[in-house]
């Protein structure tokens, strides 16, 4: 297993399109993920026989009021060897979980990094030795998103509607779409390995009607893997603002969270968009992980907050206005979704011809 594991890495790298003597490094916390304690080993193993100039940098966490912080945040000697690099590959332990990103990616440092070039690839996942085969960059999946998103960024208008009662609808003129394909394989782009998604930043202030959160749906919150619901959650939202949130014990939860940010948190901003990755599984599944949250097939990902990350890559980044502390928000099953009045989701089906 320990060979084949490295040999999936290397089939990874060469879809990043690594070459021999770029300059790689391989980012990574003190804290290991459990189910995977060797998993860098692997990843520097198969970089090394690439042919890449590799290096692993470990990046402490700090604490601060409590809670563990990024330490390479602000700091200009991190930014400036991150800077240096041609791809940087950031291995988490399972998210959302308690560890910090070495860097936040809504950040002016974030996009400083993308605009030089730089490649940033985070790997999200547990059980690797199963998940890296069962999403593994495929090119039916990629193909499929960057189509999505060639029509994401034609269109002016979305709308979200389910037979529980969600009814919403936003302006997105102007702002880029953006195609998660899994894969850093340009200059200047980020992705997450496994995902699928296609996604914007809408309008900050354009989004109004009613949201219905399901049981079923998930929504990540800080302190748990994730906040899975079991009661509907009722949101109404006014001029691009969620105004109330009702609901049974998750719907405190969701209130008490926001309430921990500010009031930009409260925007329906961040991104929204559809899963376009087919080997996705539901959270009942032991092996479920980040790119199955946000990419399952035919959910509607609405994050709220904060949309500042760009990328100069094609269908790369939001390109928004809002700087929130906060950014988070569901992944709903069954919704269908519309742009300018064309179906592109019904019920949690891709079913336009260009993408499904």
């Amino acid at each position: 297993m320990t060979r084949i594991l490295t040999t999936v890495i290397k089939g990874i790298l060469e879809q990043m399109k690594v070459k021999e003597n770029e300059k790689v490094i391989l980012l990574t916390t003190r804290e290991i993920d459990p189910t995977s304690p060797n998993i860098a080993e692997h990843w520097f193993d198969a970089l090394t026989e690439s042919g890449a100039q590799s290096l692993r940098i470990t990046v402490p966490s700090v604490e601060k009021n409590g809670k563990l912080v990024s330490s390479v945040q602000n700091r200009e000697f991190d930014h400036q060897i991150l800077k240096q690099s041609d791809l940087i590959i950031n291995l988490q332990v399972k998210f959302p979980g308690n560890i910090p990103k070495p860097i936040n990616i809504y950040s002016d440092e974030f996009n400083d990094i993308l605009r030089g070039g730089t490649r940033w690839q985070d790997v999200m996942m547990n059980h690797p030795e199963t998940n890296y085969r069962r999403l593994y960059p495929r090119d039916e999946i990629i193909k499929k998103t960057q189509e999505g998103a060639k029509l994401m960024q034609e269109a002016k208008t979305i709308r979200i509607t389910s037979k529980h009662g969600t009814d919403m609808t936003m302006d997105k003129t102007g702002r880029k779409a953006m195609a998660c394909i899994g894969v850093a394989n340009e200059p200047g782009r980020w992705e997450n390995l496994g995902n699928g998604l296609v996604c914007c930043a809408p309008i900050e202030d354009s989004a109004n009607g009613n949201m219905v959160i399901m049981p079923g749906d998930v929504f990540p919150h800080e302190g748990v893997d994730l906040l899975e619901i079991r009661e509907p959650v009722k949101i109404k939202v006014k001029d691009g603002k969620i105004k109330s949130i009702e609901g049974g014990l998750e719907a405190g939860i969701i209130r008490k969270h926001l309430a921990s940010k500010d009031e930009d948190a409260y925007s329906i901003s961040g991104h929204i968009g559809w899963g376009t990755q087919d080997a996705a599984v539901l959270p009942n599944s032991k092996y479920f992980t980040t790119p199955d949250y946000e990419g399952y097939s035919g959910n509607m990902q609405n994050h709220w907050g904060k949309n500042i990350f760009d990328a100069p890559a094609k269908y790369n980044g939001f390109a928004g206005l809002n700087r929130s502390n906060g950014h988070g928000g569901p992944s709903c099953l069954n919704n269908t979704f519309y742009l300018d009045d064309e179906i592109i989701v019904n019920e949690g089906k891709l079913v336009h011809d260009k993408c499904k």
